[in-house]
């Protein structure tokens, strides 16, 4: 995996949740010093986007094979070591304590768990987002939105 597509992954992931969630993201961007995540359950699905792209993730049929696959490949990603160092950013702003095993111990909370479906119940957006990142580098808002509500219908 290219940094370009990793990067890529991790911005949609929040493109995406910030959208869901109503947040005024002004653009969202893979180029250097221009990223800002300013809320803990935005930030954290970039993590969990990076780490399911790196993980192979492929959504299942059913919520509950979906779910686990997410899981799995959460953590699997998460030997990645710019998945690492992208959760242990997010839970430092955050401030929360967490122990050596950083996935585990994040993904133990049942908030965390919901961010990750979330991600994984909309992975066609967080892909169209990221594959769009990917050949422009960066999106306004505008942008993130018309790309998601092009890919819901």
């Amino acid at each position: 995996m290219t940094e370009r597509e990793g990067s890529s992954y991790h911005e949609a992931g929040l493109a995406v949740l910030a959208y869901l969630g109503k947040v005024y993201v002004e653009s969202t961007t893979i180029l250097p010093g221009e990223r800002d995540a300013d809320r803990v359950e935005i930030g954290l699905a970039g993590p969990f986007a990076l780490s399911l792209h790196a993980g192979g993730f492929t959504p299942g049929k059913e919520a509950a094979e979906t779910y686990i696959g997410a899981m799995n490949a959460c953590l699997k990603g998460a030997e990645d070591d710019a998945v690492q160092y992208a959760l242990a950013c997010q839970v430092k702003h955050a401030k929360a304590a967490v122990g050596e095993d950083l996935m585990y111990e994040v993904l133990s909370s049942p908030y965390a768990r919901d961010i990750l479906f979330d991600i994984s119940d909309r992975w066609h957006l967080v892909e169209a987002v990221a594959t769009t990142l990917m050949e422009r580098g960066s999106l306004s808002q505008a942008e993130v939105h018309q790309i998601i509500q092009a890919t819901e219908r």
